[in-house]
């Protein structure tokens, strides 16, 4: 999946609200793929993306261990 489905999509479907209210993690929400995933597991994607695109242009120091993290 690239950044332009899925997550995006789910964000402006769903909205903030109903996935910012739910203190235990256990909301979920519909990606435009069709998966249907929680707030956290949306976080771990959106880490994936930064992580990805951070390594194809040669970070400094600050940057890789803020990822790394």
């Amino acid at each position: 999946m690239d950044s332009s489905t899925g997550i995006t999509a789910a964000i402006a479907r769903a909205g903030h609200r109903d996935i910012s209210h739910d203190p235990t993690l256990k909301e979920a929400i519909k990606l435009k793929d069709g998966r249907t995933i929680s707030a956290l597991q949306m976080q771990l994607e959106y880490l994936e993306y930064a992580t990805r695109y951070v390594d194809s242009i040669s970070p400094d120091p600050a940057t890789k261990d803020v990822l790394a993290r």
